[in-house]
């Protein structure tokens, strides 16, 4: 199925393959990162999903992009901050337990993807909850990811110069490789 999204999620293919998947695994939540659509175009796309619910940060060009979709009727997702390179919800479960959620999408830009570190620090002094933060981030934590020769702000040296509280110094890295459109499921029973 990945291999189909990897142009875009303007085209067919993508819609019916993501709709396919989610009414076959009974997804309640949906999020897509790098869609390479925007405007217009986007919400009639996100329109066309099967999810009631649904917010979007936009692609700037072919850069970028974040939709998290949702069935309202299955789990209870509150939007409580949107940035043009992330979107954080608190989601309930079934059981009560609440957590946040953010989903990235990091610049290209080192400028700019240093503002999506100060907001996710930001997000982190405002929540107490178990948190899940996922996506791409454009970066890297160890020199031995970096597989080209350009130059680029790291993570890592972030992660080094935030007190011990922050969150930096609780993320893991982990590597995933693959096409440029990443979909992540949730489910709840």
């Amino acid at each position: 199925m990945l291999r189909k999204l990897q142009r875009g999620a303007g085209r067919k293919a993508l819609q019916t393959a993501v709709k396919d998947h989610c009414r076959v695994h009974d997804i309640s939540i949906c999020v897509m990162v790098e869609l390479r659509i925007s405007g217009a175009n986007s919400l009639k796309v996100l329109q066309n999903m099967g999810f009631p619910r649904y917010e979007r940060v936009d692609a700037v060009g072919f850069s970028g992009g974040i939709w998290v979709l949702w069935d309202d009727m299955r789990c209870k997702l509150e939007v409580v901050s949107l940035f043009d390179q992330a979107i954080s919800s608190l989601i309930t479960l079934p059981s009560g337990q609440v957590w946040l959620s953010t989903m990235v999408y990091g610049s290209p830009c080192n400028t700019k993807r240093e503002a999506l570190w100060q907001h996710l620090d930001s997000v982190a002094a405002t929540h107490q909850f178990p948190w899940l933060i996922m996506g791409d981030f454009n970066e890297y934590l160890f020199a031995y990811e970096k597989r080209s020769s350009r130059s680029s702000f790291r993570a890592g040296e972030v992660f080094a110069t935030t007190n011990g509280d922050s969150f930096f110094l609780k993320l893991v890295s982990l590597t995933w490789q693959g096409p440029n459109l990443i979909i992540v499921l949730f489910s709840f029973s």
